[in-house]
């Protein structure tokens, strides 16, 4: 038994090498099938652009670029190398290239490009990367698919040099013109080929092609149709009065179609300007006017293309801050949450102390031997309302954390105040403070009763607990433009008692004032001391 055992523990590392290898078989097989179908569709797509071939060179539209483009997007740049044998030979078996003479600047010629490709594709990735965008998001790939040929053409100048060198010396001219056709044709191929065969990855991967492309609305859609139509009708009309084939109204169309539509709507622009012009430029146009007229046709491809990425990646952008905004927001509401729960604290205790010194009181006074029942009295009144006051702050933060709306009613503000003082005096009195009502005119707020004499109690009491013993703290109104302005006035003691002066129940007096339609200011007045004010909207229709 022991030996069999043995024998199954050496033989299970054996099965994982034997099933990791056929893993491998079978993607290397996967691989290889993948870079023979796109050496083929390369080919094939190749021969189509014998049409417009150009000084016997380049063509001036090679749509195999726009696949190479996508093959390689798809798949990384890093593959460029085996994508590039394939193109080579697929292409040499299927006799749509010749190599010349030297053979290997000819082969250098024709693998040059797709090793380019990858090469920009793959600086492209890795800076997107970098920056955590996706694998499609707009910039990067128009900034690749307009770099990618520009670069490309100079690695096809082992192969164009020979060609512009066959009469014995090199033809600078033809050179330079086999280039220019070599940028425009891959330029052209990469932006109408490109995109639909990336989307259609994109949409296989995801399942939802409308995360790749933004379909603009009935509305939006209709104007774009017209505006390109109307371009199209004014070329004909160009035309038709001898101006030769002038593709600038197109251009201007296609790139209003980027950026109201996006990508998507600024390719259907570029192919319906192509659809146009190729089947013009396929054979009996000369090699200068067709190069003219590529010339405009790449333009409008670069320029729409360049303008529907621009609309994408700002909306895209949008979305991005909308949700970072979120995120903020969230944050700030936890950070609101936290400053009001110390502040509902600081408003709860507050009132309960003060309710607690009044109990003491009304307990001492009815202990004397000949208690004054006037003073009693007074001071149960004051403990009932405070009473009232918690039972109403509690309710109305209720209210507020459950949604309900406030009931605001006309207030005269002159009785208000005198009743936030009267609150307020028994405090200001343990702290050796004197308040003193200087008043105002008859003014008239509307208000929520609680809330507002809520905000101005705590302004108050910041104003008392700021002031040193013997202080005095005047409180007064006035009218000021469509506002009533309270005042609340006093001297700051040199040095203040922890918590004390402007507390953390300005915060919730602030909100109160905000929630009105109102703000708060505070100053320091040059002679000394500080001022509060609390202002708030007047009422225009007081009913008294």
């Amino acid at each position: 038994m022991r030996g069999i055992s043995g024998i199954e523990a050496g033989a299970a590392p054996l099965t994982q090498v034997l099933g990791s290898a056929r893993i491998d078989a079978s993607t290397a097989l996967r691989w290889l099938l993948v870079f023979a179908a796109y050496g083929i569709l390369f080919a094939l797509l190749r021969s189509l652009a014998i049409s417009w071939t150009t000084h016997g060179l380049f063509s001036l539209w090679f749509p195999a670029a726009g696949l190479r483009f996508a093959f390689l997007w798809t798949v990384g740049g890093r593959r460029a190398p085996a994508a590039a044998l394939a193109e080579f030979a697929a292409s040499f078996a299927s006799r749509t290239v010749e190599i010349g003479d030297p053979a290997f600047l000819s082969i250098a010629g024709i693998i040059g490009p797709c090793l380019v490709y990858g090469g920009v594709i793959l600086t492209v990735e890795s800076q997107a990367r970098a920056r955590g965008a996706k694998a499609f998001d707009p910039l990067p790939f128009a900034i690749a698919a307009v770099v990618s040929p520009m670069v490309a053409c100079i690695a096809a100048l082992p192969w164009a040099v020979p060609l512009a060198s066959e009469a014995g010396s090199l033809d600078a001219h033809l050179l330079f013109s086999a280039l220019l056709v070599f940028t425009l044709g891959d330029l052209l191929g990469i932006l109408v080929v490109a995109p639909p065969l990336l989307w259609l990855a994109s949409a296989v991967r995801s399942g939802d092609w409308r995360t790749f492309v933004r379909v603009p609305r009935a509305a939006r859609a209709t104007e774009l149709v017209a505006i390109v139509v109307c371009a199209a009708a004014l070329v004909w009309l160009l035309q038709r009065l001898g101006d030769g084939l002038v593709l600038a109204p197109v251009l201007l169309a296609a790139c209003w179609c980027g950026l109201r539509g996006g990508r998507a709507a600024a390719w259907l622009a570029i192919i319906a300007t192509a659809l146009i012009v190729l089947p013009l430029t396929s054979g009996g146009v000369g090699d200068a006017e067709r190069v003219q007229v590529h010339m405009q046709l790449a333009c409008i491809a670069v320029g729409a293309y360049l303008a529907g990425s621009y609309a994408d990646a700002q909306a895209r952008a949008i979305r991005e801050i909308g949700r970072r905004d979120r995120l903020l927001f969230q944050a700030e509401r936890l950070k609101t949450l936290r400053a009001m729960s110390v502040a509902v604290i600081h408003e709860v205790s507050q009132p309960l102390s003060t309710i607690a010194i009044e109990a003491r009181a009304l307990r001492q006074a009815s202990e004397a031997g000949q208690p004054d029942l006037d003073d009693i009295r007074d001071i149960a009144a004051l403990i009932d309302r405070k009473a009232h006051d918690l039972a109403e702050l509690v309710r109305r933060l209720r209210g507020f954390g459950g949604g309900g709306d406030a009931v605001s009613t006309s207030q005269a503000l002159g009785p208000l105040v005198a009743e936030v003082v009267t609150l307020a005096a028994p405090e200001a009195k343990a702290a050796g403070v004197s308040i003193e009502c200087i008043g105002g005119p008859q003014l008239c707020v509307t208000v929520n009763e609680v809330e507002i004499r809520q905000a101005m109690l705590n302004l108050l009491r910041n104003a008392v607990a700021a002031s040193a013993a013997g202080g005095l703290v005047t409180v007064g109104w006035s009218e000021t433009g469509s506002s009533a302005c309270l005042s609340i006035h006093n001297q700051v003691a040199a040095r203040r008692a922890a918590g004390g002066g402007m507390g953390i129940g300005l915060i919730i007096a602030r909100a109160i004032a905000h929630a009105h339609g109102g703000r708060i200011v505070a100053e320091t007045l040059p002679q000394g001391g500080v001022r509060c004010t609390l202002k708030l909207p007047l009422d225009q229709d007081p009913k008294q």
